[in-house]
């Protein structure tokens, strides 16, 4: 469980995804969902502008809790599917703690 549980929960939309470019320390964080053979990560990574290979991905669950798992983005990008623990799922988890993020 992240320290910062109790105050992302008030500062991240819920039920959201969440794409990180990691070259730009850039949060995106948008009400996306998979259709047309596009996942709700690529989505996100459109609508930012970011670079696809430079970027990880997870979500927020309704109670707030951040997921860091993105098959399309992370297993891609860094070989594994689950980014928990990683330096760059902590950067994600204090960027939402500080309100560090653009809604797209």
């Amino acid at each position: 469980m992240s320290r910062y549980r109790n105050w992302y929960k008030h500062s991240a939309p819920p039920d959201s995804t969440y794409v990180y470019e990691t070259t730009t320390d850039s949060l995106a964080i948008g009400k996306y969902y998979p259709t047309g053979g596009n996942t709700a990560h690529q989505k996100i990574t459109k609508a930012a502008s970011y670079n696809k290979n430079e970027c990880m991905g997870g979500s927020i669950g309704s109670d707030g809790t951040i997921r860091h798992r993105s098959y399309s983005l992370n297993e891609t990008n860094f070989g594994q599917r689950d980014m928990s623990g990683t330096k760059e799922a902590q950067r994600v988890e204090e960027k939402i703690a500080h309100g560090d993020y653009k809604e797209v």
